[in-house]
């Protein structure tokens, strides 16, 4: 009798070893596939921003170069801003890339993003140049394009962002699966082991 309960005692613990090791990796993978997903979003999401506030600029520029009110100081002003934000929206995409694709994301829907920020972010840069340049009618031609290229990045963008939101809940749906599991698992071995020692 003490043999069948030590042998029980040992298998359940065995069991419960391996158990846990699993839920471990279950946890590990679901965490690491979620916190990719969302350092993903959050490092495109700050570049887009940059772009955008260098689109802003860049407009205010032109804006006040067709009302006559081209003041050179605060132009100048906002000509720095717009080399500032443009620079640290490159610097942010290249923290972006350097984050390991989300498993589970389309790539076809990572390559469109990725297509439609080179697009932008070159036509934002090539405005900024031309500014730069004192090209004033080149920087407000390019700056007709910029509108459509804003809506076709931010299309998507959504659908991206969807994708890589779904990787992230699934991570963490997983995790707690995966923990439920162990639970009842160790449950239903620690009823065995009772009934054992009870039986014998």
């Amino acid at each position: 009798i003490l043999i069948i309960v030590l042998f029980t005692l040992g298998i359940s613990q065995f069991l419960t070893g391996a158990l846990s090791l699993r839920a471990l990796v279950n946890d590990r993978e679901g965490f690491q596939a979620s916190q990719r997903a969302n350092q993903s979003v959050a490092a495109f999401t700050d570049a887009w921003i940059m772009m955008n506030q260098t689109r802003i600029a860049v407009g205010t520029m032109i804006q006040n170069m067709m009302m006559g009110n081209a003041d050179k100081e605060a132009m100048q002003s906002l000509l720095q801003m717009a080399k500032e934000r443009i620079a640290s929206s490159e610097s942010r995409y290249k923290a972006y890339q350097a984050i390991p694709a989300s498993p589970g994301v389309d790539a076809v829907l990572t390559k469109k993003l990725e297509d439609s920020y080179i697009v932008y972010q070159k036509l934002l840069s090539d405005i900024v140049n031309s500014l730069a340049g004192g090209l004033a009618g080149a920087a407000m031609k390019l700056h007709e394009g910029a509108a459509p290229l804003n809506v076709a990045m931010q299309e998507n963008y959504l659908a991206w962002r969807e994708a890589q939101t779904q990787v992230a809940d699934n991570g963490l749906r997983d995790n707690h699966r995966a923990f439920q599991e162990m639970l009842w698992l160790l449950g239903a071995i620690s009823l065995l082991v009772v009934l054992v020692i009870v039986l014998s």
